[in-house]
């Protein structure tokens, strides 16, 4: 777990709605940052500029402690984590992060594929459990929409702790404005 002790400050709202520009917004065109595969030019070029930044779990479920012995095992084990939370029902909230340079992205990628497999491509972020970590202003400003955070600053700190780093990266060229990698496409690699 990502300890949230380096976080003195934030803000903290509670709301019945999400943000409204982000209503209608589709789970599958949040940015990811995961990989299943780098065989294609585009998945190649997001694991590269995640190296660039120091983000040395791109591909899906590296950062497991227990390595299998190919890419492909991994990802089968990946998969069946997904299914495991559709065939429980998902009902973990994902993580919604606004960052600095105005994108938006899933922080827990396993979560919100599952929800797209529970629900359809067509699912938006308002259908589904969420909160909103948002870096957009001077101090970060969680979100939470519904009573979707749990009531715990330790909780609300390491989460905020786990979206910064998406925040930073981007702030270090994570994604040039020319290029996106989204849930869209992690979903692809996994279930195409």
């Amino acid at each position: 777990m990502i300890s949230g002790n380096g976080i003195k400050s934030f803000l903290y709202e509670e709301s019945e709605t999400t943000l409204l520009h982000l209503t209608g917004f589709k789970l599958t065109d949040l940015e990811c940052k995961h990989v299943a595969h780098t065989d294609c030019e585009r998945s190649k070029l997001a694991k590269e500029l995640a190296e660039l930044v120091g983000h040395k779990y791109c591909i899906l479920g590296s950062h497991r402690p227990q390595k299998h012995t190919s890419i492909e095992q991994q990802i089968c084990y990946e998969k069946s984590v997904i299914k495991e939370m559709v065939n429980c029902g998902p009902t973990r909230p994902i993580r919604i992060v606004l960052t600095e340079d105005k994108r938006v992205w899933s922080d827990n990628n396993h979560t919100t594929v599952a929800h797209i497999l529970s629900r359809g491509k067509e699912v938006s972020i308002e259908d589904v459990p969420h909160y909103i970590v948002d870096f957009r202003g001077e101090s970060p400003v969680i979100i939470s929409i519904n009573c979707s955070v749990l009531n715990s600053v330790i909780d609300i700190k390491s989460a905020i702790a786990s979206a910064q780093r998406l925040n930073i990266r981007t702030k270090k060229g994570y994604r040039p404005e020319h290029f996106t990698w989204g849930i869209s496409d992690l979903f692809n690699q996994l279930y195409a």
